[in-house]
């Protein structure tokens, strides 16, 4: 810090303004963070300083191999229970032994579609620090070349670098903290690996898995199915034999034909080939299938939307339909009466334009005391009388009105200027002091200026 900021430059920075104070801080620190960091990785400091890479990478590399086991495990246990369900071992089962096979079998499906969003959330993190980690240990040799190569080093040069590293920590220490969330959501998914009894029996699920094994399935063919499907554009559909690089396919992997129609989870063959419609893949698990998806591609899209979401909750996530369904949902049952359409009509109104007279109650009283008060005046007057009387003056009286002219004020000029001046005179009384034996008598004098 004293090498970042000697002790003689703290007066020039305590007289600056609190805004250029912020900015200075926030710069100090960064250089100082990045100057510890960048002693931890060269072993001189840095103690205490947690290593986010490292925890990153190790959490990633437990995770990813954790779920990779459970999907394994799990993918296995799906495709017993689809042999089972898609065959004839359960003939004689009771249809509530059915119907329970059935849930436990969506149950596992909806396992492996949450341990699958959660492998993408970990292979996201771990692309994002595939590109910055490799980044991230360039700018740290470029720093330690910088400083071993000479003896002295330009602030202006290498403190923009200490910046730098200390941000791209910064950054590893938001994706430490984003992983440790899916880390989490993985220990919280793996308390369900076990949340039933099993009821299907390992008897019928050899069984099964033996009789799927002896029926060969005929190779659909594709170059037919292309001619049949491009032939009618009127649908929008296109058919697709392989699936295209960096395509995914539409509901999860899942033939919505089949959800649809027979309410069964099969998962799409890419034997069978893909149909694009507006701009999405879709795949299905056999021919049919997908001939009876192009006869009306929009029912099976907005139907997978309105009856299978509203039906089960559970597909909204098997299917993936979180992003297509609305913000406001009612289910079967939670409103009294449905809603009417919307009707439109054409109003015309009238717009005052001149002077709006107010309807405000200026009398109006909220307070309960002076209502009280209002109301004991009221009931008082009826004890009160009024006396009137009238006078002479009271009679005939009536409000006369007169015109008058105002003088007019005239003037001229003339080329002679003329002027007058009257004599002034003045009037006092004599005798009033002096001699006690003077009359008193009245003097008027007359000044001609």
């Amino acid at each position: 810090l004293e090498s970042v900021t000697p002790r003689q430059s703290i007066e020039s920075f305590v007289a600056q303004s609190d805004v250029e104070k912020m900015k200075q801080l926030d710069e100090l620190w960064k250089i100082v963070w990045g100057i510890r960091i960048f002693n931890r990785e060269t072993h001189k400091g840095g103690a205490g300083i947690q290593d986010v890479p490292g925890e990153i990478a190790a959490m990633v590399s437990a995770s990813q191999t954790t779920i990779n086991q459970q999907l394994e495990n799990m993918q296995a246990i799906v495709n017993d229970y689809f042999a089972c369900l898609t065959t004839n071992v359960l003939a004689g089962v009771s249809p509530g032994e059915q119907q329970r096979i059935n849930e436990e079998y969506m149950n596992r499906l909806q396992y492996v579609q949450f341990l699958k969003k959660t492998a993408r959330a970990v292979e996201e993190v771990a692309t994002q620090m595939v590109t910055a980690r490799p980044a991230y240990d360039a700018l740290l040799a470029e720093i330690k070349h910088m400083v071993t190569s000479s003896t002295s080093v330009p602030k202006s040069t290498v403190y923009p670098k200490f910046i730098d590293v200390g941000e791209r920590w910064e950054s590893f220490k938001k994706v430490h903290t984003e992983m440790k969330r899916h880390k989490r959501t993985l220990e919280v998914l793996l308390g369900y690996q076990q949340s039933y009894t099993q009821v299907l029996k390992q008897g019928t699920v050899d069984e099964a898995t033996k009789l799927a094994a002896e029926q060969e399935k005929p190779k659909p063919d594709q170059v037919a199915l292309e001619q049949e499907v491009n032939s009618r554009p009127s649908s929008g559909c296109m058919y697709t034999p392989v699936l295209p690089k960096s395509a995914t396919v539409e509901f999860e992997g899942f033939c919505i034909v089949s959800v649809m129609k027979h309410r069964m989870m099969k998962p799409v063959m890419p034997e069978v080939g893909y149909i694009r419609y507006q701009g999405k893949i879709y795949g299905f698990a056999d021919e049919n299938a997908m001939r009876a998806f192009t006869e009306t591609p929009q029912a099976f899209v907005d139907g997978a939307i309105r009856n299978q979401a509203l039906a089960d909750i559970s597909m909204i996530h098997l299917l993936n339909l979180g992003g297509e369904l609305p913000t406001e949902l009612y289910f079967e049952g939670t409103r009294q009466q449905a809603m009417a359409a919307e009707e439109t009509r054409k109003v015309d109104s009238d717009t005052q334009t001149g002077q709006i007279d107010p309807y405000k109650d200026y009398k109006y009283q909220w307070n309960e005391w002076e209502l009280r008060r209002l109301a004991l005046k009221l009931a008082d007057l009826r004890n009160k009388r009024t006396h009137s009387c009238q006078t002479h003056l009271s009679h005939f009286k009536r409000d006369n009105d007169t015109q008058t002219y105002p003088k007019k004020q005239t003037g001229s000029q003339t080329l002679v200027e003329k002027s007058t001046q009257g004599k002034h005179k003045a009037r006092y009384i004599a005798g009033l002091r002096g001699d006690p034996d003077s009359k008193v008598k009245v003097v008027s004098v007359e000044f001609d200026e």
